[in-house]
């Protein structure tokens, strides 16, 4: 099924095999495969595919056009069942546009055009066209502070003993495609030596012997993605030799399906480490202050249907005023402190600042059958979306919004010091709620891909296509799926909505190793948005070049580092706390 070929995937001994009939089997040490037995489709996840195809469907009969994904047009750069191209020199077929250059031609000059006429040109086309027009009327949402509990440490914080993911790969053959990968699981020693770098305890070792459908990820990505549904796993990339050549941050898959991304990659072997936090996880050796909070989206007006966000807010015991708060975007559904791990909670506090996790699930969910509930169900009133109407990006973008509403309301908080984090689709979110929402003082984006920072116009990793596919145009308004092969007709491109933010601060970060999400092309949007900030008066990223692996660019107002691994924000926190440390001082 394309774009995002299903497979259901048994995983037992060293591996499993996808076979190029999209049938599982086990594999032995030798690599010989044996039958594994078919696990049962999960009927709710099936409904749900099936509602989210239909709701796609329903989209494209009110645009009034046949679905590119299975017929795509002659003149289509990317050919839908076909691999993703990887290869630079095919990457650029049609030019970025300029964001200070007007529809109508007209070359923005000064300050007082961009904010009259071209950002408000910006805004309404992404509104229109692709993200969704957040309606003018929302529900209230009601504001309850659950519980408050005081903390001896960092370690005492749920979530802080997380578990580390060690992969070893085995060979996967993708219909159509060639390719293998193997690599060996690493040592009780490598582990150590990586965790207690990190300021972690090695606790213990577990292997995990079967993962069923839903559970993995076959990636294009050279480091691979495997992610158990619901849980959160910190990668170890292992080198060939099997030395451990660097962490990954906390992956969190919510959608929970199996996909292929087009290229051949490994299907990964699982080895949970347990790690605590350490005594000093981060630099902070103090108490700290949880606050549990959750606000309800009124439903009076559709009873059938109903949203809520959770907030879990760490404050450090010993502040002596308000202090600022990074807000990191996570899925919901988790005990756990959130996608990062731990230490990036104590660095966080070591500052003097506080953190927050935000749910984005309970608020809108992740798929196409949820769009008659949440949020977006309310304001509907449980009818199917129009065409411009918001997708769950916009839906998660508004409710960080209303966290702010509760912020400023909180006497511990300074809401004029609020940063924003998030990761992967929640990077996407991220861009998209600094752009919409001033109140965003610093924003960190991180592995955002396609609709995030790299560009829409670009033919490397994801393309739109994937993104207007059935597994994924829940995200956007209906209007987007008209772009699906057709790139170089959507009015605006990620450099223009990135320079929304301006002249806030943004720090963007990426992955040598994450094809998927683009990094160059990530690149190229910040070096095109940066004349932005600079007509604006501040400084854009001081270079025209793109930096090289893992260094840190943070002397302007646009942050930047390309972290030597894959998919994940970990390896680039430090970096931009950095960053934000410039503009938000320490705490109080």
């Amino acid at each position: 099924m394309f774009p995002r070929i299903r497979f259901l995937l048994a995983c037992f001994g060293l591996g499993v095999v996808v076979a190029a009939h999209g049938q599982a089997v086990a594999t032995s040490g030798s690599g010989s495969a044996s039958p594994a037995a078919a696990r049962t489709p999960d009927p709710v996840q099936v409904a749900n595919h099936a509602a989210s195809v239909a709701d796609r469907k329903r989209l494209l009969g009110l645009l009034g056009i046949a679905d590119a994904l299975a017929a795509p047009p002659a003149e289509a750069v990317h050919r839908p069942g076909t691999p993703y191209n990887y290869d630079e020199a095919k990457a650029n077929p049609y030019p970025i546009p300029d964001p200070l250059v007007l529809h109508n031609g007209s070359r923005v000059e000064d300050a007082k055009m961009w904010w009259l006429l071209r950002r408000p040109e910006i805004a309404s086309d992404f509104a229109t066209y692709v993200y969704g027009r957040i309606p003018k009327e929302t529900p209230k949402v009601r504001w309850e502070v659950v519980s408050v509990t005081k903390l001896a440490s960092v370690a005492m914080v749920s979530g802080s003993t997380v578990v580390v993911r060690t992969v070893q790969r085995v060979p996967v053959r993708v219909p159509g495609l060639t390719g293998t990968s193997t690599l060996p699981t690493p040592s009780a020693e490598e582990l150590k030596r990586i965790v207690e770098k990190d300021g972690g305890v090695l606790t213990g070792t577990t292997d995990i012997l079967k993962l069923g459908a839903g559970d993995a990820q076959v990636s294009g990505s050279a480091s691979g993605e495997t992610n158990v549904a619901g849980g959160m796993r910190r990668r170890v990339v292992i080198g060939s030799e099997g030395a451990v050549s660097g962490t990954g941050g906390v992956v969190a898959r919510g959608n929970n399906d199996s996909r292929a991304n087009g290229n051949a990659g490994p299907v990964e072997r699982n080895r949970d480490v347990n790690i605590g936090a350490g005594s000093d996880a981060g630099g902070y050796k103090g108490a700290l202050v949880l606050k549990t909070i959750r606000g309800t989206v009124d439903n009076s007006s559709y009873p059938a249907a109903s949203a809520h966000i959770d907030v879990k807010l760490y404050l450090p015991a010993d502040a002596k005023g308000p202090v600022p708060v990074i807000c990191e975007i996570v899925p919901g559904g988790s005990g756990r402190f959130g996608r990062l791990p731990p230490v990036a909670l104590g660095r966080i506090l070591a500052k003097g600042w506080g953190c927050a996790t935000v749910s984005t699930y309970p608020l809108q969910a992740d798929s196409g059958a949820g769009l008659t509930d949440g949020v977006i169900g309310i304001v509907n009133k449980g009818k199917p979306r129009e065409l411009d109407q918001w997708g769950a990006l916009a839906a998660w973008s508004w409710g960080l919004s209303r966290v702010i509403d509760y912020l400023e309301t909180d006497p511990a908080v300074d809401a004029k010091r609020l940063g924003l984090e998030g990761h992967s689709r929640w990077g996407k979110t991220a861009m998209l709620a600094a752009a919409l929402e001033p109140r965003w003082a610093v924003t960190y984006i991180s592995c955002s891909g396609q609709g995030g920072v790299q560009p829409v116009r670009r033919n490397f990793g994801e393309p739109v296509d994937n993104v207007a596919s059935d597994g994924e145009y829940h995200w956007m308004a209906g209007n987007y799926l008209k772009y699906a092969c057709n790139w170089n007709a959507m009015p605006e491109d990620a450099p223009a909505l990135l320079a929304m933010i301006a002249p806030r601060p943004v720090f963007i970060g990426c992955g040598t190793t994450d094809p998927w999400s683009d990094a160059h092309g990530e690149w190229l949007t910040v070096a095109a948005a940066g004349p932005v900030w600079t007509l604006l008066g501040k400084d854009d990223v001081g270079t025209t070049v793109q930096p090289a692996a893992d260094a840190e660019w943070i002397s302007g107002d646009i942050g930047y580092r390309m972290h030597t691994g894959g998919h994940t924000d970990a390896l680039d926190f430090p970096t931009f706390l950095k960053f934000a440390q410039k503009y938000f001082g320490a705490g109080k």
